[in-house]
């Protein structure tokens, strides 16, 4: 059994962007464990270390996004030092810094981007739009994964990529059931004015994952399939854990 436990991999997962979607991503990852390697007993569950790290929730310029890397990098050490063989992040948007992390911290991470593409690859999603923060959807986070495996991106506008900026920043305060209700009034109004050009919807940042969670499946949105990297990385932290 002591050689089991040792086995498993040490997963280091940078949280806090924001806490209920780092709090979800591990539940996902419990459940996973449970339901494809039989992890009912405690020594048989992932080896996970988690560093809440707390960071600026609105970057107005290039000081202090450096402050947010900066803040990542040393996340990214914390975990190293406690033994992680493995690292990733339960946010988008910071993975537009994880080459910067990645580089300092010399240690292996599982990227939401790859993860993206290869499910965009596996569906065969041709149509594709992202929500989620402002930098997110300005920045493209998802473009390159997107069109390298088959797809096309849509832009949503500067209106709808406004109201999705405005939606993660009252979540990120405490989210609410209400907030359910205007994540899905954001994806019926893309669906009802880009209708046409979209078939998938990638959920570009990890509120809009515990949303996602949160709504009633029984109200499925029509003509669009929905991609939450939070619950590829959910799986793919599993798979790593239990690889040996």
């Amino acid at each position: 059994m002591e050689s089991e436990m040792e086995a498993l991999k040490k997963i280091g997962i940078i949280g806090g962007s924001g806490p209920e979607a780092t709090i979800l991503l591990q539940k996902m990852i419990i459940d996973l464990a449970r339901e494809r390697y039989g992890a009912k007993r405690l020594e048989y569950n992932p080896h996970l270390l988690i560093a809440s790290v707390p960071l600026l929730q609105d970057v107005k310029n290039d000081e202090e996004l450096e402050t947010v890397v900066s803040s990542l990098k040393s996340g990214a050490e914390s975990l190293k030092n406690a033994g992680a063989e493995i690292l990733c992040m339960a946010c988008n948007t910071h993975h537009l810094s994880l080459e910067k992390v990645k580089e300092h911290v010399g240690v292996p991470f599982i990227s939401m981007l790859d993860l993206v593409g290869k499910e965009i690859s596996r569906t065969g999603a041709k149509k594709v739009a992202v929500i989620g923060t402002g930098y997110t959807l300005r920045d493209a986070l998802y473009e390159q994964p997107v069109k390298e495996n088959g797809g096309v991106m849509t832009d949503i506008g500067e209106e709808l990529t406004e109201k999705s900026h405005k939606v993660i920043g009252e979540a990120l305060s405490g989210i609410t059931k209400d907030m359910v209700g205007e994540y899905v009034s954001l994806v019926e109004k893309i669906m009802k004015e880009h209708g046409g050009e979209v078939d998938t919807i990638i959920l570009g940042c990890t509120e809009y994952s515990v949303l996602e969670n949160m709504r009633d499946k029984s109200l499925s949105f029509p003509d669009v399939k929905i991609i939450d990297p939070l619950k590829l990385l959910a799986e793919a932290v599993v798979e790593s854990s239990y690889k040996n």
